[in-house]
């Protein structure tokens, strides 16, 4: 008996691999027909199951991948798109703060404005009331000033009335002039005589008495 015809190989290649096991099984032993029937089916069942499982693992292994390729790529975009967005939020944002700004600064350079405007008004009413201030001295001044010249004028013109109308005495030789005749300083003159002020002044008699004046 050659060594492939032995029952026990028979086995082990019906194990090991069932097709040439199977070819010895029924050429070689004499074992019962349904034997060989029952065992000829279970082996080719097992064979196409392993065959099944075998051809469908590389399809459920290519499926896999691709699934696993095509959430990789949803992933990736939904990180792109994340991206995106995180970068016009902040874009937006950079807007909004160059926006709040340009706010600040046309409100700071508006009050700026405003305060200038303020300054320049208080300046100007500031000089308009030193400026008025000055003009009413000046005008004060040139009343009193006025007042002064009418007070010198009218004395001057009291003086002038007076010398023309006052009647004075005075002695022919004498160098003053008298507001009474009764002065005692003419008791011993033998000639009096009288007239204005400005007669007595013209004649030589322009100092005025010590005692009646």
């Amino acid at each position: 008996m050659k060594w492939y015809e032995k029952p026990l190989v028979i086995i082990l290649l019906l194990i090991l691999f069932f097709p040439i096991g199977l070819f010895l099984m029924w050429k070689y032993t004499n074992w019962h027909r349904n034997v060989k029937v029952v065992l000829s089916i279970v082996l080719i069942f097992f064979g196409g199951y392993v065959v099944g499982t075998t051809t469908a693992q590389p399809v459920e292994t290519a499926s896999s991948v691709q699934e696993q390729a095509e959430s990789d790529v949803e992933v990736e975009a939904e990180k792109k798109d994340a991206a995106k967005a995180e970068k016009e939020a902040n874009e937006k944002q950079k807007e909004q703060e160059k926006a709040a700004e340009a706010a600040l600064k046309a409100q700071q350079e508006a009050e700026a404005k405003a305060d200038q405007a303020e300054a320049d008004r208080q300046a100007q009413a500031q000089a308009a009331a030193e400026a008025a201030a000055a003009q009413a001295e000046a005008d004060r001044q040139a009343q009193e000033q006025a007042a002064a010249q009418q007070q010198q004028q009218q004395a001057a013109n009291q003086q002038q009335t007076t010398q023309n109308t006052e009647l004075v005495y005075f002695t022919p030789k004498g160098k003053s002039y008298h507001s009474r005749q009764s002065c005692s300083t003419l008791n011993h003159s033998p000639e009096i005589l009288s007239g204005t002020l400005q007669v007595a002044q013209s004649g030589g008699h322009g100092d005025p008495c010590d005692v009646c004046w």
